[in-house]
């Protein structure tokens, strides 16, 4: 996502699910001298956590930047390639987040970020169907309060299962451009010494031709 402004503002409309906890990673390019800002609706007494890394530009590193509705500071970093943060919302409102390129000149970013939002505890209960919950109950005769907590308890691990793989694929990505780069570097540098030989080879054999040219040829 490549934005012209120096300074512009993205909004991010985000599903309402009924899960526990509801998340969204997107990758954004931060172009060099701007500062990009993104927006996302939380509801008061909302736990949620963001999460970005920089893959690729410069020397991996950004600033950030969170607000809240009432444009209060809630975190800001200086020149991090990653960090994560966890808050809970004050009020319901657009929170602002912020990604800072501005100290670069010449290099844009090519950054990660996920934000995750956990519903309150009174809604986690709720996203299990309840005509699931009465035909178990009716069929097995088990409480109510045995399946949500069985159901929970694989929600949380599938979420954590997310998590890990989400982590292992930036750490893919971070791995294979840095491969990347090195490649790019080393056939670089050999071409440019492959050159620095040919041109030796041609400069020493002419300087021998220019010497044995004067003289008469034996017979």
């Amino acid at each position: 996502m490549r934005l012209l402004a120096s300074y512009s503002c993205v909004a991010l409309v985000l599903p309402l699910l009924l899960h526990a906890a509801v998340g969204s990673e997107f990758t954004v390019e931060i172009p060099a001298g701007t500062t990009d800002c993104f927006f996302q609706f939380i509801g008061k007494e909302t736990a949620f956590e963001v999460d970005y890394q920089v893959l690729d530009g410069g020397e991996l590193d950004i600033g950030f930047a969170a607000y809240s509705p009432s444009g209060q500071s809630l975190v800001a970093d200086m020149k991090r390639s990653d960090a994560q943060h966890k808050f809970k919302a004050v009020m319901d409102g657009d929170h602002r987040f912020c990604f800072d390129n501005s100290f670069s000149h010449f290099t844009k970013k090519l950054v990660y970020f996920e934000i995750v939002t956990e519903t309150p505890d009174s809604e986690k209960q709720n996203w299990i169907p309840e005509t699931i919950l009465i035909d178990s109950l009716e069929t097995y005769d088990v409480k109510i309060e045995t399946f949500r907590e069985r159901f929970t308890r694989i929600k949380s691990y599938m979420d954590q299962c997310v998590d890990d793989q989400n982590a292992f694929r930036i750490h893919e990505s971070l791995d294979r451009k840095t491969q990347e780069s090195n490649f790019e570097r080393v056939n670089f540098w050999s071409v440019f010494q492959l050159v620095i030989m040919v041109t030796t080879a041609v400069v020493q054999v002419s300087d021998l031709d220019s010497l044995y040219r004067g003289y008469p040829a034996p017979r």
